[in-house]
């Protein structure tokens, strides 16, 4: 008998003994929780399962549009746009393709969030040109599980979400509950029901503000939502975005802000202004995360912008 063939032959009946069939088992049980432990950390690390993946089925078109006007009496050259797209994943819709009318590259602001910038070229004094963006998305009709790359940017005090203010402080403490779910709810029903919409500001005004003028529009219904979360522990941040749930064109004043939170599993929608909460996920297509990481406000409120002296832009509304 080949040394191989005797080797296979000693370990087969070493696992017909009583010791032998306890070493068997033993080996088999360290064997499936090792592949346990690492199937727990793939998760960890966000990979998504197949019937994730899967879960994006639905297609969806939308198409929007900028002109860009050079007010000058010069020649403007090397002309570009800034301009959003949707995220290329979130927990209701994945981005499969953008075409544009005009040459672009696609960049990261740096909190992840896509930035189309589109390359013009010359523009002549007092001349417009219009450019066209669409994009194809697929669309989850639930909240698909997502792991939050780093949730503790999402639970301190920033610009406008001032969680760490006493009376921010005093007041999510009298709305916590028992568990995260319980405590979204507790602060979404307080915001919803005590703030009122005084419609559009063009700048920001804060949670704080929000919460001791009992008013605000999107930004500040979020930025309360926000703030009151963070104060109990919860990660949550801010989007921007549309509503939509069908092939439609993206107009100036469809843009809106809601809040998402973090249950430990996925991003959860809070639009307290709309009084929606936990329903109606894949209506919401984000562009961009406005309240988060802390320091990147400034940048990431900018929906659009053209650079150059005497360049203007403006959404088409078509």
């Amino acid at each position: 008998m080949a040394h191989s063939e005797k080797h296979q032959h000693r370990k087969s009946n070493q696992c017909k003994t009583p010791r032998g069939i306890v070493a068997c088992r033993l080996r088999w049980c360290l064997i499936l929780g090792m592949l346990g432990f690492v199937s727990l950390f793939l998760l960890s690390c966000g990979t998504a399962t197949d019937s994730d993946q899967a879960s994006y089925r639905k297609p969806l078109q939308i198409r929007y549009g900028f002109t860009v006007t050079n007010t000058t009496n010069q020649l403007a050259r090397d002309v570009r746009l800034r301009a959003f797209a949707p995220m290329g994943q979130t927990t209701t819709h994945k981005r499969v393709k953008t075409i544009a009318s005009h040459p672009f590259d696609e960049l990261d602001d740096g909190a992840g969030n896509p930035v189309l910038v589109l390359r013009l070229g010359e523009l002549p004094p007092y001349a417009s040109r219009v450019v066209t963006i669409v994009t194809d998305l697929l669309v989850a009709s639930e909240p698909i599980r997502t792991i939050a790359e780093n949730e503790n940017a999402f639970m301190t005090a920033e610009k406008y979400v001032e969680s760490d203010h006493s009376a921010v402080v005093d007041l999510a403490h009298s709305l916590k509950k028992s568990d995260v779910h319980a405590t979204a709810r507790n602060v979404f029903d307080w915001v919803a029901g005590n703030l009122k919409y005084s419609g559009y500001h063009k700048n920001p005004r804060g949670a704080l503000q929000a919460l001791k003028q009992r008013q605000g529009d999107c930004t500040e219904f979020m930025d309360a939502f926000i703030a009151l979360c963070r104060a109990n522990g919860i990660p949550a941040r801010g989007m921007g975005g549309y509503l939509c749930n069908r092939n439609t064109v993206l107009k100036p004043a469809g843009y809106h802000n809601w809040a998402e939170f973090y249950d430990g599993r996925t991003w959860c929608l809070a639009d307290p202004q709309n009084k929606v909460f936990l329903t109606g996920q894949a209506d919401y297509i984000a562009t961009h995360v406005i309240r988060g990481p802390a320091g990147l406000y400034a940048r990431n409120a900018i929906q659009y912008e053209a650079a150059g002296k005497g360049i203007t832009v403006q959404m088409n509304i078509f």
